[in-house]
C-alpha cells in the first residue's frame, strides 16, 4: 500500500529519498509543472447562458467598508462574477438587469453571480429573499 507521504510527494512534484515507493501511483513526467501560472479563461462577447445567481450585502460580508476586487467600493448593481468573466465586463441578468463585475466570487463557486444589493437591514432581507435563483446571463 502506498503511504500518504508518498502520494503527497507525487502531487506536489517532490524528489528526495524520502519520497520512494516501489508502486508509483503516476508515471514520471519530465514536462510536470507542480505550480503553473494561473490562465485566465476567456469568454465570448454576448455569450447567453443560465447561471445561478445570488445576492450579498455588507451586513453578511464586509460590514461598513466593503472594497472590492476592482478597488472600488460596493455599490448597490455591482457583481461578484467568476474568474473568467474580467473585471468591468456588463453582465445582463435575465429579470434584473445590467450589473458590472467589480468582484470575484469563491473559486469553489465557479459560474455563480453575486448581486450587491447593499448596506441596509432592508437590502440585507431582500438579499435573503432573492435566495439563489437561476437566470440566463448574457455577457456584453
Amino acid at each position: 500500500m502506498i503511504s500518504l507521504y508518498f502520494a503527497l510527494c507525487v502531487i506536489l512534484g517532490v524528489e528526495t529519498s524520502e519520497c520512494s515507493s516501489d508502486t508509483p501511483i503516476a508515471p514520471y513526467s519530465s514536462s510536470y509543472v507542480p505550480n503553473p501560472p494561473p490562465v485566465e479563461p476567456v469568454v465570448e462577447v454576448a455569450d447567453s447562458v443560465y447561471a445561478q445567481i445570488s445576492a450579498y450585502t455588507a451586513i453578511e460580508t464586509c460590514g461598513a467598508t466593503c472594497v472590492m476586487a476592482s478597488g472600488k467600493s460596493a455599490y448597490i448593481g455591482a457583481a461578484a462574477c467568476p474568474r473568467s468573466v474580467a473585471l468591468g465586463t456588463v453582465v445582463d441578468i435575465e429579470d434584473y438587469g445590467s450589473v458590472v463585475c467589480e468582484d470575484r466570487t469563491a473559486g469553489w463557486t465557479e459560474g455563480r453571480y453575486d448581486i450587491f444589493f447593499g448596506y441596509s437591514e432592508a437590502d440585507y432581507q431582500r438579499a435573503l429573499q432573492w435566495g439563489v435563483r437561476n437566470k440566463k446571463i448574457t455577457i456584453n
